[in-house]
């Protein structure tokens, strides 16, 4: 699972993802309820079917929702995400985006007590993690509101994330795209997603320790893909 990530730089949008970095700003660390960059087709009528950046929550919010009842829907299960209320609109439209990360956070429990661990490529390059968005009309103060989710596969044998989170508890990992999966993720339909339900190679990845440090709020700006 993933609730605390380092945002890709702008520069990176570009270079890496091909996308122009949104115009709303973002800070650098993410956690649930804050707002931070994610890759999308867009929905608008001038522009669809294009790749485009956007601002969105972190914690999915489906249409019908309020707000401030939204709890824990920053991860969603893979399996029968399909399924599942909070998601199933998303997955039903085809709204599939990649979040651009430059690292993600987990914590790792030993017998001296919790200790953060940052994770990231072994050639330090940004991830992108597959995801789903959705689009509210009346959000924060009643203006519209883009937000995302993360997906997640069992990790309980995989050589890096099984190392994570409470002991006894189901380990979980985010999906991982390799960047020549990216378009092909944005456009797949809800039949073809679970073709790109796999665990990335541990291989690629490399962890340290990582003090955690105060969380900050966001503002909530953003750009929108149904103006």
């Amino acid at each position: 699972m993933c609730a605390n990530f380092l945002t890709a730089n702008k520069s990176v949008l570009t270079e890496r993802f091909h996308v122009e970095a949104p115009g709303a700003e973002y800070e650098a660390e993410v956690f649930p309820g804050h707002f931070a960059p994610f890759i999308a087709c867009s929905r608008a009528k001038s522009s669809y079917g294009q790749k485009r950046c956007a601002v969105g929550r972190f914690g999915l919010v489906a249409p019908w929702t309020k707000i401030e009842d939204v709890r824990e829907t920053h991860n969603a299960r893979s399996e029968g995400v399909e399924s599942k209320p909070s998601y199933r609109n998303a997955v039903q439209q085809g709204q599939f985006c990649v979040v651009p990360v430059a690292a993600m956070f987990e914590w790792r429990h030993l017998p001296t007590g919790r200790e953060r661990w940052k994770i990231a490529a072994a050639g330090d390059e940004a991830l992108g993690i597959a995801g789903i968005w959705e689009y509210k009309k009346g959000g924060l103060h009643g203006n519209p509101l883009l937000s995302f989710a993360m997906l997640t596969i069992n990790a309980d044998a995989h050589p890096l994330y099984s190392r994570y989170n409470a002991p006894g508890d189901e380990k979980r990992m985010p999906i991982i795209l390799r960047p020549d999966q990216y378009d092909a993720w944005l456009h797949c339909s809800a039949d073809e997603a679970p073709e790109f339900f796999a665990r990335y190679s541990a291989e690629l990845l490399v962890a340290q320790p990582s003090p955690k440090p105060t969380p900050r709020r966001q503002s909530p700006q953003q750009s929108l893909f149904n103006e």
